[in-house]
């Protein structure tokens, strides 16, 4: 057993402000949407702490469905989580043959129409779902549910990092949670625990608590543009800039410049015609380190209907 290593500030900043931007509400299209631009000395391990903090946020999800809608929830036997249209059963929705919810307290989030057919997570493998199992008891106790309750509702807003180097961005996570476990709460190391090529998949969004994607995710998976996760993590200002234009437009996003990558120290200067907003950069000074630079400032959540980029755009370099 390796000697603990006691978590240093700028990794409890970094969780604490995941966890606050990921509290925040989701805004109406054409409303102002917070966007956090962090200086970073490096960025290594950074996209982690994010997640670990919006991790902490109970998920809220969607209710007050009508016959026929489109959702994404969890089957309990065998326990997947799965796309399907909404089937009325006097107060109950039907789900499968032998899977009915209770309609007044049925949650789950809304899938966009255009979604592929037939998506449906792959099943959990044992030993997974035994470690999940020992969540069960404390769900209980806190009134969240069964174990695959408070898994699914992870999944169903997850947090996603987006930028190049997927592979090493899922190094970092293994190295923290064989270096650093306890810096991470036992529900939040669950989470993250769980190794799955998927979640480099757009299509499989919504079957995992973390999403690690690629910048033109949004252009090859237009889909998925109107999604409402907890929180995006983007990991370079030129990945930001390439993103389209309505890709989880109404949920908080950080975008993290790395100074050891060449341009980068001057990306905050470069910024200062953004709308600043006050109250928001409020939010991200508090207990800030040293060494961590922070500007925040808010633009329009845009819709399906917005001009969003295509594969061959031209896009000036901001860094």
């Amino acid at each position: 057993m390796g000697e603990r290593i006691p978590i240093p500030d700028w990794a409890v900043y970094l969780k604490v402000l995941g966890q606050r931007l990921a509290e925040l509400p989701t805004c109406d299209f054409g409303a102002q949407s917070p966007r956090v631009v962090l200086s970073m000395p490096t960025g290594r391990f950074t996209y982690w702490m994010l997640t670990a903090g919006a991790l902490s946020v109970q998920p809220q999800l969607d209710g007050d469905f009508v016959e026929g809608e489109l959702v994404t929830t969890w089957l309990t036997e065998p326990f997947v989580i799965t796309d399907l249209e909404l089937k009325s059963e006097r107060d109950t929705w039907q789900l499968t043959s032998q899977d009915k919810r209770v309609k007044s307290s049925f949650k789950a989030v809304r899938t966009p129409t255009d979604a592929p057919d037939s998506r449906r997570s792959t099943r959990m493998p044992q030993e997974i779902r035994d470690s999940f199992r020992s969540l069960e008891d404390e769900s209980r106790m806190n009134q969240k549910g069964p174990w695959y309750a408070t898994y699914t509702k992870q999944c169903l807003r997850p947090i996603v990092i987006i930028g190049r180097g997927r592979e090493y961005i899922q190094e970092q996570r293994r190295v923290l949670l064989e270096a650093a476990p306890d810096w991470f709460s036992d529900d939040v190391r669950r989470f993250i625990s769980r190794e799955s090529v998927s979640v480099f998949e757009g299509d499989q969004m919504l079957f995992h608590p973390f999403m690690i994607l690629d910048e033109k995710v949004g252009t090859s998976r237009p889909w998925i543009r109107p999604l409402t996760p907890r929180l995006t993590v983007v990991t370079s200002w030129n990945s930001h800039s390439a993103l389209a234009a309505s890709l989880f437009s109404r949920r908080p996003r950080v975008i993290v410049a790395n100074r050891r990558v060449k341009g980068s120290a001057g990306v905050l200067s470069s910024l200062r015609h953004l709308r600043l907003d006050a109250k928001l950069q409020h939010l991200v000074d508090a207990d800030r380190p040293s060494g961590i630079e922070a500007f925040a400032y808010t633009e329009p959540a845009q819709g399906a209907s917005a001009t969003d980029f295509d594969d061959g755009d031209a896009f000036e370099d901001a860094i």
